[in-house]
């Protein structure tokens, strides 16, 4: 039976089949609502119409956005059917017969809370008939994606952080760590900086292009003074062009800075330091020699650099080695496919039958 891979992320979902060797799609994980809707140039007055994901292209001037997907849940259980309707049609399925006749893997955060799994697991048992789900964290499955069975991970996406190690394929959860920031965070610090210097007003569509600037030209350490003094200039939809120059760097300060975290939050060195130190010693060394960097926030240009001196801060006797795997903002959706092929994990599958039996309470016994 083919399963369908869905990688669910605050900023964009992977979606595709297992017999894929990447995401078929990655679309962004926002909704459009409007009470307009533009006809031949005309706008038409409409009741609350909501645009989903890339459908919202077209008309995004005339949309305001918003994220259903946080800190890896549905903020409001009404939208998961909206969003895993587009997500079938997106891989034309078009019936329920058709959808039922896939099992469905879904990534998740470490930690995630089982309201969430609850509400997905009815939609998708109980009105698409899908014969069974599997629930995997995505640092774990990122690790088993880059046919690791033993290892450390720093995964950084749009909301989240987080750091975990693995022993021969077991996820070790004394090692389990979660703090809600990432990309956004510099995404917004950006926004802000440019509505200081008169560039923006506030307004979701105006984050969607500070975050295409973020993705293009932010970086963690300037190569050099030509660098640090050089002005990027960027047209924007409208045609205009703004300049951006030191806060290329300056915005990334959101989450490297213990000051700008907060005193009782984790940097992410100290994130990965006590995952690691939280292990057999005898496996630490060898660990710290081999951290997998994943997730879309490690693109940053100098983000792996200034994480390795970080980590290297902490204890020059260690050898630190930074592995960053070809698509780090694939690793969660690969590792989803590898997982679903492999015998291992083929009694962690929650079938129908086992949601019929036991309800939620199957989630203490069959996710990782």
């Amino acid at each position: 039976m083919k399963s369908i891979i869905i990688d669910l992320g605050s900023s964009s979902i992977k979606l595709g089949f297992n017999n894929e060797d990447n995401p078929k799609y990655e679309l962004p994980s926002y909704i459009g609502e409007t009470s307009e809707q533009i006809i031949d140039g005309k706008i038409i007055k409409n009741e609350n119409k909501r645009y989903i994901s890339s459908s919202c292209d077209e008309i995004i001037n005339n949309l305001k956005l918003y994220y259903p997907i946080q800190n890896g849940i549905f903020k409001n259980p009404d939208d998961i059917n909206l969003i895993f309707d587009y997500l079938f049609k997106k891989l034309e399925l078009n019936s329920v017969q058709d959808i039922s006749s896939c099992n469905i893997l879904l990534t998740e955060p470490l930690l995630s809370n089982n309201t969430n799994k609850k509400n997905i697991s009815e939609f998708l048992f109980e009105k698409m008939n899908i014969s069974s789900i599997f629930f995997g964290s995505q640092p774990i499955l990122s690790i088993l994606g880059t046919g690791r069975t033993t290892g450390a991970i720093l995964e950084s996406g749009d909301m989240m952080t987080q750091t975990c190690v693995i022993q021969e394929g077991s996820p070790i959860p004394r090692t389990f760590i979660r703090k809600n920031y990432g990309g956004r965070d510099i995404t917004k610090n950006l926004l802000n900086i440019l509505i200081k210097k008169g560039y923006f007003s506030y307004r979701e569509n105006n984050y969607e292009i500070v975050k295409k600037i973020k993705e293009k030209y932010c970086v963690r350490f300037f190569k050099d003074e030509i660098e640090k003094e050089e002005n990027i200039i960027y047209e924007l939809p409208d045609e205009s062009k703004i300049k951006i120059g030191e806060e290329r760097k300056s915005c990334t300060d959101i989450i490297f800075d213990k000051k700008l975290l907060g005193k009782n939050n984790l940097t992410m060195d100290e994130m990965i330091y006590n995952s690691i130190n939280n292990i057999d010693i005898n496996l630490t060394l060898k660990l710290y020699e081999d951290i997998i960097l994943s997730g879309g926030n490690t693109l940053i240009k100098g983000f792996p650099e200034a994480l390795h001196q970080k980590i290297k801060s902490r204890n020059k006797n260690i050898k630190v080695r930074l592995f960053t795997p070809k698509k780090p903002q694939n690793c969660s959706w690969i590792g989803g496919k590898v997982v679903s092929s492999m015998d291992n994990y083929k009694n962690i599958w929650i079938s129908k039958e086992d949601w019929n039996e036991k309800g939620e309470n199957i989630f203490k016994q069959k996710s990782i």
